[in-house]
């Protein structure tokens, strides 16, 4: 500790501080009385308005061969008292003036959880080997109520903050990231601050709340627009999905960004040199049909004049 608070620690070894002047810090047996050179100072970090409903005190005290846990509860002028934590393993063999860590009982050992996360500090004055017998010593808040100054109210902490399965502990910071905002709000009715995260879509979007999925899907719907959500008026799945069903000479097989729909009742096909040269070979017989329609029809006139000749030759010589 700094050397300008040794003063006021050598006066606080004289006196009650930081118990309460008029009390006499006798335990519950009637045996030992807590020497004032014990504890010199103590400053404890409570809940916003503990001291409004009731007082914290020293409950007991357990004195070993080299470690002494000195153990701090809590009461409300009406119900009983409930333990809140403790300073631990306090060497009995250290310095003067020497400081240790108050722990607070965690959220599942506790009355109330508000209580864990307490935090503090306590100074012992004097060698404890020689300041207290050894035991385990009880006390009432009527014997070693804490006076209300060494309570700082409203100072609770946060002892971690954990991102999946990893924990963060001692300065943490949440930063904003692209498109992410931050609001803090604070209500003094309470004493709690509502951290709100928004994100926006676009760095000209409007702020999008992220309370529920209706305000993301409508804000995602006014940025890239009204997305399917049914075909011919049939509704997806359950999960979201459509599906496409095989019938007949239909095969339906999926690629890696979409559907193929094939017939296989049509293989095995033509390709367009195949049927251009079909066309081809059909307009050659075309012609040649042409040709000896053409033929024909020379050859029937060549006839009919044969005939129409030998008639004359037939009615002049009287032959035939």
């Amino acid at each position: 500790m700094p050397e300008n608070l040794q003063e006021f620690f050598n006066e606080n070894s004289h006196r009650n501080y930081p118990i309460m002047d008029d009390l006499n810090a006798r335990d519950t047996s009637d045996v030992l009385t807590l020497p004032t050179s014990l504890i010199v100072d103590m400053q404890l970090a409570a809940p916003s308005g503990s001291l409004d409903d009731g007082n914290f005190f020293i409950s007991s005290v357990v004195i070993r061969r080299y470690t002494v846990d000195v153990q701090i509860s809590y009461k409300v002028d009406s119900e009983l008292p409930f333990v809140v934590g403790s300073f631990f393993n306090i060497d009995t063999f250290a310095g003067t003036n020497q400081s240790y860590t108050f722990v607070a009982l965690p959220q599942d050992q506790i009355d109330n959880q508000f209580f864990s996360d307490m935090s503090g500090t306590i100074v012992i004055g004097t060698n404890t080997a020689s300041a207290i017998t050894p035991g385990v010593w009880e006390f009432e808040i009527t014997a070693t109520q804490l006076n209300p100054t060494t309570v700082d109210e409203g100072l609770s902490q946060v002892r971690s903050i954990q991102v999946g399965t990893q924990k963060f502990f001692g300065n943490v910071i949440l930063k904003e990231g692209t498109n992410v905002t931050m609001t803090p709000v604070y209500e003094a009715v309470t004493d709690t601050t509502t951290i709100t995260v928004s994100a926006r879509l676009t760095d000209n979007d409007s702020t999008v709340t992220l309370e529920n999925d209706a305000d993301i899907i409508d804000a995602l719907t006014q940025l890239y627009g009204q997305p399917i959500t049914t075909i011919n008026g049939i509704d997806p799945d359950a999960n979201g999905n459509f599906g496409v069903d095989d019938a007949d000479c239909v095969i339906v097989t999926g690629g890696s960004n979409g559907v193929t729909i094939s017939n296989p009742c049509s293989t095995p096909c033509c390709d367009t040199d195949y049927l251009d040269a079909a066309y081809e070979a059909l307009n050659q017989i075309n012609v040649r049909y042409a040709r000896l329609i053409d033929f024909y029809g020379g050859t029937t006139v060549n006839v009919d004049q044969i005939q129409q000749r030998l008639g004359l030759l037939e009615a002049q010589t009287g032959y035939f």
